[in-house]
């Protein structure tokens, strides 16, 4: 069974290391079990001092199996692990995604031993790591730092014992050591995940990373909206050299454009030595506007398309329009121990794709594009990506380069009113859902309505549209769904004061 963390990948594979790959400078963050239920998180082990080994490998790779056997990791793991220096921590990682713990153990179809054999040191099934590493051949060694930076320890191809004991150790060596004894450091802030679509409520917060070379006890983080202080934290605490602290400010609501400002100061109640990392900014757009009820959104697929599904909600979060596996959706993500279920709305793989998009009410929307897999469209496994344009040509949302999900807000100003239909005093019940032949709307109104009925399909095209003159009272609407195929569609009923929308199962 694979363990994972909220990433994932699959591997065609070369047998060796690929020179000039583009690996992270800063590692990425991962928390992971072992075979053996043992949970380890990365940032935990480089704060308490360790420095990390990423061994990359897969069962059936012939190089990987002799550098195994040539045992230069458990050399390693007896000189510099819990039983030696305790100054290491080595993670091999079994990254193909088709291969199991049976493998691993030797006993599986896909295997070229007991890859168990003889290794104290902890051992990994899961294909997520290698695509945030942007691993993309085996075996790969990689080394983090305890200030997280990354180097390839590198091979050589004419020793199968390479890279041996010494490399690793001459890499700590070359790790990064801090310059001075009180120094705070402004690691990276979060402040919002995209731009903000009228009022939104935030909540800032700041990386903070000791860089000093004694432990940090203390030290002051302003906040400054607009370039005027908002607030001030007081921290206390201990942190080892290059170990990090989230620290969050309290919720603001902000409605247009603004800039934060986050500023370090006093270490320890000194002087900071190095005024240069001590503050970050970031600025807080306001998200696009169309007037264009017509959309378009351009997709091209990755080698694993059928892990793609997108979807635009409305700022009801519910959804106007959908397309991709929907057996995918918005929660069927994360996933490393299998592949997306079939499904027949899935994409295939390395093709473009036109989606058209209509909006009826105004409002505040979002593009969600989800994965199942967590390596998003782009761009270990092909160049995937999307814009969503409208007819004019502006670009609400482009993308590609994701893990689980990503969103963007965009707000459309060319519709109706975004009265829900249930402040018009009507009581609206569309059934039976899921339906097979007839659709029927129960209308309960007070009053005569004037009313559009639009069923439309998940790409967005309307494919029915009625008027219908409603009497005071209750009145039934029955539509024939019989001519339909199976799927997923929205019914929507408008009138000149609001709409109300209901998502629809044909079996």
């Amino acid at each position: 069974m694979k363990h994972i963390l909220p990433i994932v990948f699959t591997m065609m594979v070369m047998s060796q290391n690929l020179s000039g790959q583009d690996y992270p400078t800063i590692a990425p963050d991962f928390t992971v079990e072992d075979i053996n239920g043992e949970t380890y998180n990365l940032y935990d082990i480089l704060g308490s001092g360790k420095t990390v080994v990423l061994d990359f490998y897969t069962t059936w790779c012939a190089p990987c199996w002799s550098y195994h056997n040539g045992k230069e990791l458990s050399k390693l793991w007896e000189r510099h692990g819990p039983d030696g220096l305790d100054d290491f921590v080595i993670f091999s990682i079994e990254s193909d995604r088709f291969t199991d713990l049976a493998d691993i153990m030797g006993t599986g179809g896909n295997t070229l031993g007991d890859w168990t054999e003889d290794v104290g040191y902890p051992m990994i099934d899961n294909n997520q790591i290698q695509d945030l590493y942007n691993v993309a051949g085996y075996p790969t060694y990689l080394q983090i730092c305890t200030d997280r930076t990354v180097v390839e320890v590198s091979r050589d191809f004419t020793n199968p014992n390479s890279p041996e004991v010494e490399a690793y150790e001459t890499e700590k060596l070359g790790c990064a050591t801090p310059e001075f004894e009180n120094n705070v450091t402004a690691f990276a802030s979060v402040v919002a995940d995209d731009n903000i679509c009228d009022e939104n409520t935030l909540t800032p917060t700041i990386d903070v990373r000791n860089s000093g070379s004694i432990d940090l006890v203390s030290f002051i983080a302003q906040l400054y909206i607009d370039d005027t202080l908002q607030e001030e934290i007081n921290w206390d605490g201990q942190l080892n050299t290059y170990q990090h602290v989230n620290v969050s400010f309290s919720d603001i609501t902000i409605s247009n454009e603004t800039k934060f400002e986050i500023r370090l100061s006093a270490p320890n109640g000194m002087q900071d030595s190095d005024l240069s990392d001590n503050n970050v900014t970031e600025n807080v757009n306001e998200a696009r506007v169309t007037e264009s009820s017509e959309l378009t959104l351009e997709l091209r697929t990755d080698v694993f398309a059928a892990e793609t599904y997108w979807a635009v909600l409305d700022q009801n979060d519910e959804i106007v329009a959908e397309g991709g596996n929907l057996s995918v959706g918005l929660d069927n993500i994360g996933n490393s121990n299998s592949n997306a279920p079939a499904d027949p709305s899935a994409y295939n793989n390395n093709q473009s794709y036109n989606e058209s998009i209509s909006l009826v009410t105004n409002g505040c929307y979002k593009l969600v594009v989800t994965d199942f897999a967590s390596n998003g469209m782009c761009c270990t496994w092909g160049v995937g990506r999307y814009v969503l344009k409208d007819q004019d040509g502006l670009i609400l949302a482009v993308g590609g380069e994701f893990r689980e999900k990503v969103t963007h807000n965009f707000k459309f100003e060319g519709g109706l009113s975004s009265v829900r239909f249930n402040e018009l005093d009507a009581d609206i019940s569309v059934w039976p859902n899921p339906i097979n032949d007839v659709l029927n709307i129960d209308i309960d109104a007070p009053q005569g309505l004037e009313v559009e009925v639009n069923l439309t399909n998940i790409y967005g095209n309307i494919i029915l549209t009625t008027n219908e003159s409603i009497t005071s009272g209750q009145q039934q609407l029955t539509y024939d769904m019989s001519l339909y195929p199976t799927g997923i569609y929205f019914v929507s009923i408008i009138s000149k004061d609001g709409i109300t929308s209901r998502k629809l199962i044909k079996e």
